[in-house]
């Protein structure tokens, strides 16, 4: 030095250095060797901004070198604390928590370091929650009988520490058995309350098979309501057998679903139970096989068809069910259904004489049981019985009803006479014949035809088939169906002319159909009328071979007289005339 005051100067600085260095030893010591008083340990960021202060000194003494070590193991340990920390909120995320062990340990580690760690607190805080849990988990499960009311609470605690228990599934597991059997004795009892209280029920759910004894059900309603009164007959007892399977099954005790059971046995199965316990759970398991079971063989038969029989005996073995099955109203409804069908149907097919209208609505009434096989084949022979009986009527109407005329056959030959039947004829009727004729003569007619009205009645009538010679001649014309009416003369012949309200077949013809109404299986109420003029035309005939035989001609005249009432054409009536005749 020059002089003294640079030395000064120089011993000035060395001096404030010195007390730098001194004050940062100080501190490091602090960090270093933490006091056992209330002080609190420093924080990692200032134990990292010492370090740099003594680079910038360039300290190289063993304090330096410590708080090099320290500062180092402390940002690696601080890095998995906060790794850690991070990992115990997964659980809201619904990922794997951090194990208590993988906790201790870090901790562990964290302590040997004399800084604050950030989230060392927070994880020495779970830890001994943690550590307190398991203590208690201990003791729990080391009892012989424990109760869901200790587990619950337990359990509820546990899943509060956000980390990874070692027996806490242990004590899920147990909590879960516990509550499976105290459902599974719940579901137990209501099954067999359920039995206790079963009644009998009839296995169809329905009515017998028994024959209809309203037969002639539709007889008394006039020909434009037969076809909706025999329908809504036809599905009368279809809807009571629904009904009444209806309040049956109401009657039954309430059983516990499949669905339930079914849930309960994976539970079950997924645990690992008592012997006790087990024994309801193969109890329960082949509860739940019975009832699949029947709900498979229910559903195939509702989807896929079956016989009448299979569905009755499906239904008579869900007496034996424990567990409801959804199919069981509804395979007894159609059971019930079906039996009322069959029971209207087969007396139809087996004995005969059914109502043809009520035949045709059991038939609609069938699409809805197609898929039992036993209706199906009986509403096909009903279908064909039916075609049959609509087919003769066809061939009856064709032989007596006029052409033109749309009044049905049971009208026209159900007439008690003349003044009964419908007037005047339509004039389409009108144009292929008239009141008095049937039309089949007039290709026999030469010339060109005349007609007659009625003043009365404005009935139109052939002017030959009425007995007027010349139409244009008269002033007036009183038609014969007036007459009968006033009771006034004839003015135009000896005998009054018949009014024929139908054809007149020959009794051969007739003959023959009445002979395929024999082979019908269902009753067609126009048999009966053809057979009853059919009848008239035979005991004619009887009595006139009677008089023919007796030489009576008196009676055979008075007969040949009668004969142009008969609807039916007799045979040998010809003949007979001719005898008469020759006879005079």
């Amino acid at each position: 030095f020059r002089d003294g005051a640079a030395l000064r100067r120089a011993l000035a600085h060395v001096e404030r250095r010195a007390s730098v260095a001194n004050e940062w030893t100080r501190q490091t010591k602090l960090v270093l060797e933490p006091s056992r008083d209330s002080r609190p340990r420093a924080s990692l960021q200032h134990a990292q901004s010492l370090l740099q202060r003594g680079e910038q000194l360039q300290m190289d003494d063993e304090c330096m070198l410590k708080l090099k070590q320290i500062c180092r193991a402390a940002a690696e340990i601080s890095a998995k604390l906060q790794s850690v920390y991070a990992a115990t909120a997964r659980a809201a995320r619904g990922r794997s928590l951090p194990t208590l062990r993988e906790c201790e340990r870090v901790v562990g580690e964290a302590a040997v370091v004399p800084l604050d760690l950030p989230n060392l607190e927070e994880l020495q805080q779970m830890l001994r929650g943690g550590f307190e849990w398991e203590e208690e988990a201990e003791r729990v499960l080391s009892r012989q009988a424990v109760g869901a009311d200790v587990l619950k609470p337990l359990l509820e605690r546990g899943a509060r520490v956000p980390l990874s228990l070692p027996r806490f599934e242990a004590v899920r597991t147990m909590l879960a058995a516990i509550e499976w059997e105290a459902e599974a004795a719940a579901l137990i009892t209501a099954i067999e309350a359920a039995r206790h209280g079963t009644q009998a029920v009839d296995a169809t759910c329905g009515p017998a098979l028994t024959t209809d004894a309203s037969s002639t059900e539709c007889d008394a309603y006039d020909d434009a309501s037969r076809v909706e009164m025999c329908a809504i007959r036809a599905a009368e007892p279809i809807d009571a057998a629904l009904a009444a399977s209806q309040a049956a099954l109401l009657a039954l005790p309430p059983l516990p679903p499949l669905e339930r059971a079914r849930t309960l046995v994976a539970r079950g199965q997924a645990l690992s139970l008592a012997d006790g316990a087990a024994t309801t759970l193969s109890r329960l398991e082949e509860t739940v096989r019975v009832a699949q079971s029947w709900a498979a063989d229910a559903t195939d038969a509702l989807k896929r068809g079956s016989s009448f029989e299979r569905m009755q005996l499906l239904c008579a073995s869900a007496s034996d069910l424990e567990l409801h099955v959804d199919a069981r109203e509804a395979l007894f409804e159609k059971t019930a259904a079906a039996a009322a069908w069959l029971g209207r149907a087969r007396p139809m097919l087996e004995h005969g004489g059914g109502c043809r209208l009520a035949a045709q609505a059991l038939v609609k009434a069938s699409k809805q049981l197609s898929k039992v096989s036993d209706v199906a084949v009986a509403a096909k022979q009903l279908a064909n019985a039916e075609r049959a009986a609509k087919s003769w009527i066809l061939d009856a109407e064709a032989l007596f009803i006029k052409l033109g005329c749309s009044r049905p056959l049971a009208e026209m030959l159900g007439a008690a006479d003349a003044l009964s039947a419908e007037w005047p004829p339509s004039a389409a009727e009108i144009e292929h014949s008239c009141p008095c004729c049937t039309g089949e003569a007039l290709a026999a007619q030469h010339g060109e035809l005349n007609w007659v009205g009625c003043d009365s009645c404005d009935a139109w009538f052939h002017a030959h088939c009425v007995g007027v010679d010349d139409a244009e001649a008269i002033d007036t014309f009183c038609c014969p169906r007036c007459c009968l009416a006033t009771g006034a003369a004839w003015a135009f012949g000896p005998r009054l002319p018949v009014l024929r309200s139908t054809r007149r077949p020959a009794m051969h013809e007739v003959a023959a159909l009445l002979a395929e109404a024999d082979a019908l299986t269902l009753r067609v109420d126009e048999v009966e009328l053809v057979a009853r003029v059919m009848a008239e035309t035979e005991a004619w005939v009887r009595r006139l071979e009677d008089a023919r035989r007796q030489g009576d001609e008196h009676v055979m005249k008075a007969l040949l007289n009668e004969a142009d009432r008969l609807v039916v054409l007799p045979h040998r009536m010809e003949q007979a005339d001719a005898y008469v005749w020759s006879a005079d």
